[in-house]
C-alpha cells in the first residue's frame, strides 16, 4: 500500500439535520451504508441534543473515506437513577486500513467527544442479563 495520510473529520447533528452534502471520495461504500432511513431514525432520538454535538466521525486517507462511527450522548434511567450514556453504530473501517489502528482512533475520538459517558448503552442486553438488580429502565426524554 502507498502512504498513508490519515486524519478524521466530524459531522455535527446538525450537518444531519441540514443534509450537508460530503465532498469526499468514497470508493468502499463506508458512507452508503448511512441511508435517509437510519438519518431520520437517528434525528429522532428521544433526548434533546445540542445542535453543534459531534455525531459522526469520518476516518479519511487523503480525501476517501476509509472508516467511519456514529457517536452521541444518550441518557437512560434504571431503577429510579438517570444515567448518562454514550450511543454509536456503525463502526467500520476498511480492512486495508485496520492495520494502521483506526477503528481505535475513531473509538478515542468519540470517547474523548463525550468524556462523562463512560456506560455504552450498545451492550445494554448483556449487561441486564447480567444483573440482577435492575428492575425497570427506560430512555430520558
Amino acid at each position: 500500500m502507498e502512504e498513508v495520510n490519515i486524519h478524521y473529520y466530524y459531522r455535527s447533528i446538525q450537518h444531519l439535520k441540514d443534509g450537508t452534502p460530503l465532498e469526499f471520495d468514497d470508493p468502499y461504500g463506508i458512507l452508503s451504508g448511512f441511508t435517509p432511513s437510519m438519518q431520520k431514525a437517528f434525528l429522532c432520538k428521544p433526548t434533546e441534543y445540542d445542535p453543534e454535538e459531534i455525531c459522526q466521525v469520518l476516518a479519511l486517507d487523503s480525501n476517501k473515506v476509509i472508516g467511519c462511527e456514529m457517536c452521541f450522548n444518550n441518557r437512560f434511567v434504571a431503577d429510579g437513577e438517570v444515567i448518562g450514556c454514550q450511543s454509536g453504530t456503525t463502526l467500520f473501517v476498511h480492512p486495508d486500513y485496520r492495520k494502521y489502528n483506526v477503528g481505535g482512533e475513531l473509538m478515542m475520538i468519540c470517547a474523548k467527544l463525550h468524556p462523562l459517558k463512560n456506560n455504552c448503552i450498545a451492550s445494554l442486553p448483556t449487561v441486564l442479563r447480567s444483573c440482577r438488580t435492575i428492575l425497570s429502565i427506560r430512555w430520558v426524554g
